[in-house]
Formats: structure tokens, sequence, C-alpha cells
């Protein structure tokens, strides 16, 4: 099929090489000038004002670029002036001190040349071989003494998740109680990390907060909450307990005493929701993924959720968890797969025949020093 060739553009045609005849340039020229000519005033106006503000901007950054370098330029070379007067003066160069709570090598002590050694003994080694080290940085950041308390990393929530149900429906009311605190705040414009937890006295603060709920689900706080609000926002002090302790026992005591409707409160303000969630973990360290938390739109699906056992790494254990299966006389259930040798371990012939084995000077397991059978080979006559 035959095709149009395409025509080259006005700009190729202008950067043409010199070999180009006259009459080309001309004709590229004329195009050119007719290109222009055909353009509206408005498109062309618009080229104009927008090149032009490129330009500025440009110009702008040049500027800022400049001036921040400027000013770098001049800050190095005033230091380098004082340090200057001072060496001429005579005097050394005071050491600035790092203000850092890091232990870094202080008080460098410099061996003497060998010219500056006056025992007549001496004599100078040639290499290294042999030599004590003494000192040295090599390390030095690897040793923890060297490392301060406040580099110690700090999570977002617990090392060890709690699992107690009981536990975990106390916590759970008091994320929710401050969940909503957190969103009637935050209409206001104030803001909270929701990232101190606490000793038992807040903890105790945040379960008396009396909660109406609606047939809706619309909960109602009520003028109690006003110190949680405080205690969220206050820093918790050294010395202070980072993790409120509660024992299962009275963990369900106090499930018991609590109004069930509570658990009907509504998490489909996301708002909430993912403030509960973020409450949720820093309490407990349990993780709420994000498609099970969009499920999840009453406090009583959370509650749910984080009592439901993990689910089983492998499936023998999920079998092994359910007692219809395990109960029938014919069924048995192995963590893993039942060879040849588990076989015969079960009728009691494995000790014969790896005397057999022995005797004969088999490998017992695998193929030891045999390779492979030559006859498979003739056979397939590959040989």
């Amino acid at each position: 099929m035959r095709r149009i060739p395409r025509i080259p553009s006005v700009a190729s045609a202008l950067s043409s090489s010199s070999t180009a005849s006259a009459p080309a340039r001309s004709a590229a020229a004329c195009l050119l000038k007719r290109d222009i000519a055909t353009r509206s005033p408005r498109t062309t106006q618009l080229r104009s004002q927008t090149c032009a503000h490129s330009q500025r901007r440009y110009l702008s950054v040049s500027s800022r670029s400049l001036s921040t370098a400027q000013q770098v330029d001049t800050d190095v070379a005033r230091v380098l002036e004082e340090e200057a007067a001072v060496l001429q003066a005579g005097a050394q160069i005071p050491s600035r001190e790092i203000q850092t709570d890091l232990v870094y090598p202080r008080g460098v002590v410099e061996a003497p040349r060998s010219t500056d050694v006056t025992d007549p003994e001496y004599t100078p080694a040639e290499t290294a071989e042999g030599l004590e080290e003494v000192g040295g940085l090599a390390n030095w950041w690897e040793d923890p003494e060297h490392w301060s308390a406040s580099k110690e990393y700090v999570g977002f929530g617990p090392q060890e998740k709690v699992t107690d149900p009981a536990v975990l429906e106390v916590l759970t009311r008091r994320a929710v109680v401050e969940g909503l605190i957190y969103t009637r705040y935050a209409e206001k414009g104030c803001k909270n990390p929701l990232r101190e937890i606490g000793g038992r006295e807040e903890m105790e603060r945040a379960l008396k907060v009396e909660v109406d709920v609606a047939e809706d689900g619309t909960a109602t706080l009520k003028k109690s909450f006003k110190p949680v609000w405080a205690d969220l926002n206050r820093p918790t002090p050294e010395g202070k307990p980072v993790t409120a302790e509660i024992s299962p026992a009275d963990a369900q005591q106090l499930a018991k005493s609590w109004d069930p409707k509570w658990k009907t409160i509504s998490l489909r303000d996301p708002v909430t929701k993912f403030a509960v969630a973020k409450r949720i973990q820093r309490l407990t360290g349990h993780v709420v993924p994000d498609g099970k938390l969009f499920g999840i739109n009453t406090a009583a699906g959370l509650v749910a959720q984080l009592i439901k056992p993990p689910k089983p790494k492998k499936l023998a254990e999920e079998i092994a968890t359910k007692s219809e299966l395990v109960s029938l006389p014919n069924v048995r259930v192995f963590p893993r797969r039942v060879t040849p040798v588990d076989k015969e371990k079960m009728v009691g012939r494995w000790k014969i025949i790896v005397q057999e084995l022995e005797k004969r000077e088999l490998p017992v397991v695998g193929t030891g020093n045999y390779g492979k059978a030559v006859e498979k080979k003739w056979i397939l006559g590959k040989a």
C-alpha cells in the first residue's frame, strides 16, 4: 500500500546544511512568513505573555539561588578571616564544643614524632608488623555505651500485643471514648496526635466518661470528658509508667458493670473511625487492616475484630482445632508430609531395614557415593 511521504517541518527546513540550494532556503523562508501571517493576534499575544512570565520566573529563582550562594560564601569568608586573625596573633583556634548527648571522641592525643624522641635506645619502626595498636576509632559507633538512651528506637505501639478478650474490650471502650473526644475538639480546629498512653489514673478517668447512645448509634459525651482531653495533651512525665496495665479479672468486672449499649456506638464518621484505630494500635498493639476497618461501623464490630483469634499458619493447626475431625477413629493429623520412612517406623520395620542396609554397606537414606543407574541410559539409548 502506497503512503504519502511526511512533509518536513519548517524548523528542519531552516536548519538544513549549507549544501542546500538558495531556492530551497527562500521557499522555507516564505513558508515561515506565511505561517506567522496566518496566526491570530490573540494567539501571538498569549505566547508572548507566556514567554515573558517564564522568563520572569526563571530570573526570580536564579536571583534567589544567587543570593543564597553569596550569603554562604560571605559566612565562610568571615569565619576564615577570623581564624586567620587568630593564627597571626600567635594564639590557637578554640575548639567548638558540640552540643549533643552522644559520646564522641574527645581529647585526641598525638604521639611525638620520631625526630622529637630523646631516648637514645629508641629505634623507629619501618613496618607496622608486630606493633601494638593503641586506641583508634574503629567500630566506635558499634559500642552501645557511645549511644544515649534518647537515640533508642521507641515504637508507636507496645511490642507485645494484648490478647486477653476482657482487657481488649476495656481498652476498646477507652479508645472509642478518646476518639469521640478527639473528634469533638477536631471540629474546633484543635489537633492532637493521640500518642500519650498515661498511667492507671488517666485510664480510669477515660473509662468513667459517661456516653449516651441514641437509637441510630450517635454518641453524646457528658461534661466529664474535659480532664481526659487534658490528659491526652499532657506529655507523660519521667518515672511514670508508659502503659496502663489492667488484670483480666479487673477487666471482666469493669465490662460487666457497663451498659452493653455502648457497643452500638456508630463509627461511620471517618475522622472518629481512624482516630479510634490509631488509639487501638497505641494501646493494644493491634493494627486493624484497612480492608477490615472499612467494614467496621460499630464498637461491637471493632471488639469482635480484635478478639478474633489469628488465622493458623498451617492447615494442620487449623484442623487440630476442630474437634469433629480429630475425634474420628480413622483420621490422624500430621503436621507434615508422611514419608516412606515414617510409614516403616510406624509398623516397626525401620530398625531392621537399617541393619540390613549397613551389612551390605549401602546408604540408609539417599544415594551415598553411588551414582545413577547406567542401565537406564542404555534402555533410553542415550549411552
